[in-house]
């Protein structure tokens, strides 16, 4: 319907963004392409293996400790006469 309505109404809206997604999937080409080519002591495959060193980091978290799981318990609450 809004596909319709902008073909009737704005057909260079269409064509714009048809030449936008070509160019971005151009882009997404040559990175890709330029990642596969870079030597492995490039500052861009270093980049990268920090990048997933972090992300793996990010995976781990903190085990709480048993002996503080009465923090999570709720208290009774009582109003003092």
């Amino acid at each position: 319907f809004l596909q319709e309505a902008l073909e009737i109404h704005n057909p260079q809206f269409i064509s714009r963004s048809q030449k936008r997604l070509k160019r971005l999937e151009l882009m997404v080409q040559l990175r890709r392409a330029q990642h596969r080519e870079a030597p492995p002591g490039t500052p861009r495959a270093l980049a990268r293996k920090l990048s997933t060193s972090t992300s793996s980091k990010k995976k781990q978290f903190t085990i709480p400790d048993p002996l503080s799981a009465n923090l999570l318990v709720e208290k009774e609450s009582c109003i003092p006469e």
